[in-house]
């Protein structure tokens, strides 16, 4: 009777691993998208780039797509433009973002949206360092 549980033991778990592989997953992404964000609900998409910029290292050279509000900031001590895409949960009471950079086919600021317009950008995610402090971006970035 052990052995028999054992066996049913054993195939559950070779059953559970190979539907967990990345090869038979049920979300299908377009080609070279990584994490499809804009395909997600708010809350789901919200999650993931809060886990992005609080586990940055489990995301490095992924291609990531998302939507939501553009913004963009100037920073005169670097004298430096960031510009970001935030995203809130459901309830919009929660908000995370992503910063981006473009390629250089775009222009700042004639190429670039409206302040506070919804936009779709994709970026493959980085991080870098500035003085003491950790940023996550999207490099190689385009609107569509």
């Amino acid at each position: 009777m052990k052995k028999v549980l054992a066996v049913l033991l054993c195939v559950s778990l070779l059953f559970a691993v190979s539907s967990c592989s990345k090869s038979g997953s049920a979300t299908q992404y377009e080609e070279g998208i990584d994490y499809d964000l804009a395909a997600m609900s708010n809350t789901l998409a919200y999650s993931i780039v809060y886990n992005m910029v609080c586990s940055p290292q489990d995301y490095l050279g992924t291609t990531v797509r998302m939507q939501g509000v553009y913004t963009c900031s100037y920073d005169e001590a670097n004298d430096k433009h960031y510009f970001a895409c935030i995203i809130t949960d459901a309830n919009a009471c929660c908000s995370q973002g992503i910063e981006f950079e473009l390629t250089d086919e775009y222009t700042y600021p004639d190429d670039y949206p409206e302040e506070g317009s919804e936009i779709c950008v994709t970026g493959v995610f980085d991080v870098y360092q500035e003085g003491d402090t950790s940023y996550c971006t999207l490099r190689d970035a385009t609107l569509s």
